[in-house]
Order: C-alpha cells, then sequence, then structure tokens
C-alpha cells in the first residue's frame, strides 16, 4: 500500500521548464494545475500567439476585435477579447467565456481538464 501511495504522488507532480527558467509543479488538483496555467501564461501571451489567425481588426485600449474563430463571421468587430482578464464575447453568435482556458476549451471542443492538459503541454 506504501508503494502505491507514493506512485499516485508521482502521477500528479510534473516537471516542466517555462519561459522563465525552470519551475516544478505539484498539483493535487485541476484548480490549482489550472490556477498554474493563468499564472504562467497571460492572457496577453496566449492571444497574441492565437489570435492573429482570427484576423484581429482593432485595438480599443485592453480590448481586441476581429472576426470570431466559432462561427463563419464576415463582420469584423463583432468578437472582442479582453486581453488584461481573458474575456471574450461575440455579438453576433453568443459565444462567450472568462478566461483563456475557457477559450481554448471552446474553440477546441475540449472538456476543461483537456484544455488545462493541453495548455500545460504547449506552455509550461
Amino acid at each position: 500500500m506504501h508503494r502505491h501511495k507514493k506512485s499516485r504522488q508521482a502521477a500528479t507532480s510534473r516537471r516542466a521548464k517555462t519561459r522563465r527558467g525552470a519551475y516544478s509543479l505539484t498539483a493535487s488538483s485541476i484548480a490549482e494545475r489550472a490556477a498554474a496555467v493563468k499564472d504562467f501564461l497571460t492572457p496577453a501571451e496566449y492571444y497574441s500567439d492565437n489570435v492573429e489567425r482570427f484576423q484581429a481588426t482593432r485595438e480599443h485600449g485592453e480590448n481586441k476585435t476581429g472576426l470570431c474563430p466559432f462561427h463563419n463571421d464576415t463582420h469584423p468587430g463583432s468578437f472582442a477579447i479582453n486581453m488584461e482578464s481573458g474575456a471574450f464575447y461575440c455579438f453576433s453568435c453568443g459565444a462567450s467565456g472568462g478566461d483563456i482556458i475557457d477559450f481554448h476549451r471552446q474553440l477546441n471542443g475540449l472538456s476543461f481538464i483537456d484544455a488545462v492538459d493541453e495548455l500545460e503541454g504547449i506552455y509550461l
């Protein structure tokens, strides 16, 4: 039984290298892992890597607007992203969310846990 405990702890331990240097993450819950992703990946970093393909057209302070990636959009400016908080909203189709994990989850059709796993693999 002692061995089983160690293997469970090893399964929840992740070691990753970030752009900011070596980082060791021991996550006992998905909430902690999601918080770690948000701590190391700002919305501006995530969206600068991903929003260009959605043809962002305007910047209004911390907000960017452009074509919505969630439907076949033809109205530039119908989709808005807050680059500080990560929140997004489409005025045409109603797609919305509060952070980069939600955006990544909806864009790729993933569950919350799968989105966190994927973002950890890409950015951490």
